[in-house]
């Protein structure tokens, strides 16, 4: 009696082939793309629980490109589990929060994914940015991967932008929701793209090697206050509006890869402004005072894919095996 298991074998094989490639779909990802995913390590984190760690610098002062702003320690604060940043009108005069991790050796990094759970209070006149700022304090570059503009006072949208080095040419793109809720925000940033995502779904990718920056660059939070063209505070919001700030996480690249896709801007600008301080105090370095756990961000993604293939490989070796007993089996 002959099974015939070569050929359920070959069929069941192909069966196999195909239950991976829709494994791969349904997991948004192409099956060419599952071999190059990138992998991401931990290297620093805050879950702000507690005092604000050394690490971070606090703003004061006034910026060189927004006059309007003028920052106060006193507007920056760990609160309730969170990092609050607080733009507040006092004395007729508006003071905003800002900080930077420049002193922070691990986050300061050339390439990296930065990672925020962040939202803002409405407030007309009051922006709100993440971004990475230059280590050399030589502006641009800038990357700007969470911005709420001043005149977006219901946040129903933000802008991802990086600013070209030699000119301060812009690639933007824009992703549109609630603002004031909580979204989980990221830039993976690699020697040949800038990816943004928000709530792990792939928002804008820069793929023109001529935006992309190949020096050590630092994280920022800060607000800032809506001006004139003399430089005057104008802001419209009454009482306070804070930009919050649940963890921040920071991993290095495991490998490098090249992206499979790229994303158009959806506009090209020339700014007027920096976005960021002209200067920053770096305070000296410490040892971290953030917990070991990551945050949920889903940085290995690539792991889930190369679990689906080995169970599908065993499976078809567990069949080839039990094909050929069978055959010994029916020549007796």
């Amino acid at each position: 009696m002959h099974f015939g298991a070569p050929r359920r074998f070959g069929a069941a094989l192909a069966v196999l082939v195909v239950l991976a490639a829709s494994a791969l779909v349904g997991l948004g990802l192409p099956a060419s793309a599952a071999a190059a995913s990138q992998q991401w390590q931990l290297v620093a984190q805050d879950q702000f629980n507690g005092a604000l760690a050394p690490h971070w610098s606090v703003y004061q002062g006034s910026p060189a490109c927004c006059r309007g702003t003028t920052w106060a320690t006193s507007q920056v604060a760990e609160r309730d589990g969170r990092l609050v940043l607080t733009a507040t009108r006092k004395n007729g005069q508006w003071i905003a929060g800002g900080l930077s991790a420049a002193g922070w050796p691990a986050m300061v990094r050339t390439y990296g994914k930065y990672v925020a759970r962040v939202r803002v209070d409405r407030g007309a006149g009051i922006s709100a940015v993440a971004l990475l700022w230059p280590k050399s304090n030589v502006w641009p570059p800038e990357i700007d991967y969470y911005e709420l503009s001043a005149q977006d006072a219901d946040r129903t949208q933000e802008t991802q932008t990086v600013h070209r080095a030699v000119d301060d040419a812009q690639l933007r793109s824009v992703y549109q929701g609630d603002l004031t809720q909580w979204h989980t925000v990221s830039v993976e940033w690699l020697p040949n793209s800038i990816s943004y995502f928000v709530d792990n779904k792939l928002t804008g990718r820069v793929t023109d090697p001529a935006y992309i920056p190949h020096q050590p660059m630092w994280p920022a939070f800060q607000m800032q206050i809506q001006q004139n063209a003399a430089g005057q505070a104008i802001a419209a919001a009454t009482g306070s509006v804070s930009m919050y700030v649940d963890w921040f996480a920071v991993y290095a690249p495991v490998t490098a890869t090249t992206p499979t896709t790229a994303t158009t801007p959806t506009t090209t600008t020339t700014p007027t402004a920096s976005t960021a301080p002209a200067t920053a105090t770096t305070p000296a370095p410490a040892t971290s005072t953030a917990p070991v756990a990551a945050p949920p961000t889903g940085a290995n993604s690539g792991s889930f894919l190369w679990i689906v293939l080995a169970v599908l490989l065993l499976l078809a070796l567990g069949w080839l095996l039990i094909a050929r007993l069978l055959r010994r089996r029916s020549r007796h």
